[in-house]
């Protein structure tokens, strides 16, 4: 996986760091490190959208804080016991639950990036977009977001957030 790897001529430091944010390619030597907080950070215009199938939550970062703006839960059909055609029949409709709940997910993006969320607030042209979620449905957001990310958040929207955004956020540290 793509990383910053960091190591002395001396051989005392020698690791190696996943951010969330990858830095362009980079290969040089100096007598210090230089790593950039914008690799490990938020900036003031971070916009964090959480998107499961049946769950969606969105927030901003202000002054290093993460704030909750909106978010929502899908009546969503999680099992079924039968099979054969029940079975069929089961799974076309929980894909289109999933799709209008995603559509759903599009739509408050949509006023929150373009004109205000039923918060009152508006991230702005500039809004650094960053959608966190289920690996089934984050491939209908790429396009639309600066960086994705696959987490496992569970609770409630604004607990969920909370969490996966933590996750996403964390650096790992690896020996190299």
């Amino acid at each position: 996986a793509p990383c910053v790897a960091l190591t002395d001529d001396a051989g005392v430091v020698s690791v190696a760091l996943s951010p969330p944010r990858q830095p362009d390619d980079f290969d040089r030597w100096s007598d210090g490190f230089d790593l950039d907080p914008a690799w490990f950070h938020p900036t003031e215009t971070t916009a964090v959208a959480l998107v499961r199938g049946d769950l969606f939550a969105l927030g901003r970062y202000e002054d290093g804080d993460l704030e909750f703006v909106e978010g929502f839960e899908s009546d969503v059909k999680s099992a079924h016991s039968k099979g054969g055609f029940s079975q069929g029949r089961f799974e076309r409709i929980r894909e289109g639950q999933i799709d209008d709940h995603i559509n759903r997910c599009h739509e408050a993006l949509d006023e929150f990036l373009g004109g205000g969320s039923g918060a009152g607030e508006r991230a702005g042209d500039d809004a650094d977009l960053v959608v966190l979620g289920e690996r089934t449905v984050l491939g209908e957001f790429r396009d639309r977001a600066a960086l994705t990310a696959t987490v496992d958040a569970s609770g409630d929207p604004e607990t969920a957030l909370t969490e996966a955004s933590r996750e996403f956020w964390t650096t790992r540290l690896y020996r190299l």
